[in-house]
């Protein structure tokens, strides 16, 4: 069972983006073909849920260019409101993927979230429970995933289910994915191949500066002039969930699991829309690097 792993991390999503236009245009088939199952995670979601619905990923690619720095308009001071509006994503996502339902797509999609009113964790499935399913939008299990703290507020899903990110859980997905193999599909782990899309891992680094307490300003990282909040808690715990299951399964897997994903050298926020560019060129890089492994991965 081959099965396509996507993580989150907002806009560094255009770097698995441009590995599978890569893959596009070198094999000349549509991404979702070579997959049994799809599984992505908040921006991970997005580019996964495009997959499934046979959108080609130059589209996808387009869309980071264009409607990033729109999406990631700063609208308040990140206090009292999130620091973005989620009504530009959702008129995105309703752009790419119209009223198609959850269970409309080609092949079989898990979307992971959080259900706050019940304060536990929530898969969204295209082929499973097909009450829920075909009730829900496929741009709105996507918008439920992309609902990070502090940058999107929760999204609400027919008046029952207050969402939040995936990654709060499940930044990287792949540990999702093999669960769902075995359990969902009745697959044995020997059966099982993943290819892992990482969105660049970040060198997350505190500097206490002196002070005793660990408060909000070493854990948030406030800066007063120009005033700047920056999560760096929550970018600190979506690296480290995406590393330490990418470890997990790489145990269990061993070689029936290939991570793409490469060291970014620095910190880069998930709404730093400035860096597009240098993601798809290090997103160039790796693939040229790691084309016999992907190759070798698809063809057996």
């Amino acid at each position: 069972m081959n099965i396509l792993c996507i993580d989150g991390g907002g806009i560094r999503g255009i770097f698995p983006a441009q590995i599978l236009s890569r893959l596009e245009e070198e094999y000349g088939r549509a991404i979702y073909q070579y997959f049994d199952l799809i599984v992505g995670t908040s921006t991970g979601a997005i580019i996964a849920a495009a997959v499934a619905a046979e959108q080609k990923m130059d589209t996808i690619l387009d869309l980071y260019r264009s409607w990033g720095p729109k999406v990631f308009k700063q609208r308040s001071l990140g206090i009292l409101k999130s620091f973005y509006d989620h009504h530009m994503l959702k008129k995105v996502l309703q752009e790419v993927f119209g009223q198609r339902q959850l269970a409309e797509v080609s092949t079989s999609l898990v979307i992971p979230s959080v259900n706050l009113r019940v304060g536990d964790v929530h898969l969204f499935k295209s082929h499973t429970n097909p009450c829920e399913s075909g009730k829900i939008k496929l741009w709105e299990a996507v918008l439920s995933s992309c609902a990070a703290p502090f940058y999107f507020p929760p999204y609400k899903v027919n008046h029952d289910l207050l969402m939040a990110d995936g990654g709060l859980w499940a930044n990287n997905p792949s540990f999702v994915a093999l669960t769902e193999a075995m359990n969902g599909f009745g697959k044995k782990i020997e059966e099982v191949k993943i290819l892992s899309l990482g969105t660049g891992k970040q060198k997350i680094t505190f500097d206490p500066g002196g002070e005793p307490g660990w408060g909000l300003s070493q854990w948030i990282q406030l800066k007063w002039r120009p005033f700047i909040i920056t999560p760096k808690l929550i970018d600190l715990a979506l690296h480290v969930t995406s590393e330490s299951i990418t470890y997990q399964c790489q145990m269990l897997l061993g070689k029936r699991m290939l991570r793409l994903n490469r060291e970014l050298g620095k910190e880069m926020p998930i709404d730093d829309v400035g860096k597009i560019d240098d993601l798809i060129q290090l997103a160039d890089q790796v693939y040229q690097e790691k084309q016999a492994a992907i190759n070798a991965f698809l063809v057996h």
